[in-house]
């Protein structure tokens, strides 16, 4: 999406809501993952790191659900969901041609899957140290 252009195409907007779910969910997770991801999309959509970041965190409403969202699930399903995000980077990527790039999403989506296993064995070790009595 050229910086010049006030257009924004269908598939543009996608990306930048894909964008911002993936930063708000990132963020609350690991955000140094969230700036590598800051700066993936800012040379996917062309716009300026400064521009894409203002616009993730200018509605306050919504980034606050974001954070009602990630206290209410477990922070696997937090992760899952990035994965999923990032898979369908990878997959835009694809269709625009970018293989290289592509396969670097599709490696971080399937990182992003690898914490949230972990995660979900630690919360059911957690779960079952309750149970008795730890």
């Amino acid at each position: 999406m050229p910086s010049s252009s006030t257009h924004t195409t269908r598939s543009e907007t996608r990306l930048l809501h894909l964008y911002i779910s993936t930063y708000r969910q990132l963020y609350h997770t690991d955000s140094s993952a969230a700036y590598y991801v800051t700066r993936h999309f800012s040379s996917l959509l062309e716009l300026p790191m400064s521009d894409i970041i203002e616009r993730a965190t200018a509605d306050q409403k919504l980034w606050w659900e974001w954070k009602v969202y990630l206290r209410k699930h477990e922070k696997s399903e937090a992760l899952y969901s990035v994965s999923f995000l990032l898979g369908d980077v990878s997959r835009e990527l694809m269709a625009r041609g970018r293989k290289g790039e592509a396969r670097v999403w599709k490696g971080l989506a399937l990182e992003v899957v690898e914490m949230a296993g972990g995660e979900a064995e630690r919360e059911e070790e957690g779960r079952r140290w309750r149970r008795v009595g730890g």
